[in-house]
């Protein structure tokens, strides 16, 4: 088994590779406050918060799908709209006996 100590220093890579290399073996974190700093000054409102699922049949389900193509069939959503406002949370769970992609129909 290979591990990163145990990679040489002449070895060549770029630099994102070295950076995790000296990380492993000096046992440290590289934190770019830099780079974090700017990124978070550059955020307009509003803000978005999304996280979803997805799954990916070997055999399709419904019409229109390809073998293993990702179905989304939950998310949550929240929406920060200024700096002083609440989070508004939206959310969806699909039910399996109907496409999930456009909603739960009856």
């Amino acid at each position: 088994m290979l591990t990163l100590d145990m990679v040489p220093d002449s070895h060549l890579m770029n630099d994102k590779q070295r950076l995790q290399v000296e990380s492993y073996k000096t046992k440290s974190s590289h934190i770019d406050h830099e780079s974090i700093r700017n990124f978070l000054k550059a955020i307009c409102y509003p803000i978005h918060f999304l996280d979803f699922e997805t799954f990916k049949p070997a055999i399709p389900l419904y019409d229109r799908l390809r073998p293993y193509q990702h179905i989304p069939f939950q998310y949550s959503l929240y929406i920060k709209r200024d700096k002083h406002a609440g989070l508004k949370h939206f959310d969806y769970l699909g039910m399996l006996e109907y496409d999930p992609r456009f909603g739960n129909r009856s």
